[in-house]
């Protein structure tokens, strides 16, 4: 990972701009939410989930394909 890179975090294998957020809960009831927003500047954007301080799961959601994500999971996709 390199804070030198505007707009996103790590480049992936195949090219890809990844810009990387995280989300951190407590065990039980989430209280926190995420929005995911992209810029010109990534072709991907991923999210790592954290329960009481321990990474639980990442999901990547790429540009191309991202309304029909948004779509299937009932989320309103402003791009």
């Amino acid at each position: 990972m390199s804070h030198g890179h505007k707009g996103y975090d790590v480049i992936g294998p195949n090219g890809e701009r990844i810009q990387v957020k995280y989300l951190a809960n407590p065990h039980g009831p989430w209280i926190n939410s995420h929005m995911v927003k992209f810029t010109q500047d990534m072709d991907c954007y991923a999210v790592v989930f954290f329960v009481d301080l321990a990474p639980v799961v990442a999901i990547s959601f790429p540009r191309e394909g991202l309304a029909r994500i948004c779509q299937r999971l009932g989320k309103r996709h402003p791009y």
